[in-house]
């Protein structure tokens, strides 16, 4: 689980970094950044809770996996509502939410290069 914790933490360096650019822009355009940041960053928190409660019923696999299922769908459904939130507040930063979306999302990329330390 600590390759998951390091995820979050690049995704919100991330978001942060891409704000501060944003902000060149205008503060609309940072604060819609840090509402893409966001959208990427509490649905991975919400989906690495999930993973700590499943790994607790290894003696369980049809448990198991049914709790991988509610947090892949709970992901999923946090990432269009928030989408939808976030542009709903910001109809006319589309680029600055979608930038930051991806470049937060290219942190499982970076993750995934750390290599898997969980021992």
């Amino acid at each position: 689980m600590q390759i998951a914790s390091r995820i979050i933490a690049v995704q919100c360096l991330i978001g942060l970094v891409f704000a501060g650019f944003w902000m060149v822009k205008s503060q609309t355009a940072a604060l819609a950044a840090l509402g893409g940041a966001g959208t990427a960053v509490i649905p991975a928190a919400y989906m690495r809770w999930r993973m700590s409660q499943a790994l607790r019923l290894t003696e369980e696999p049809r448990a198991l996996v049914g709790q991988v299922y509610r947090g892949q769908f709970g992901k999923f459904a946090l990432t269009c509502v928030l989408f939808a939130v976030t542009l709903a507040r910001f109809p006319q930063e589309f680029l600055p939410v979608m930038s930051t979306f991806v470049a937060c999302l290219a942190a499982y990329i970076i993750g995934g290069l750390l290599g898997n330390n969980d021992t």
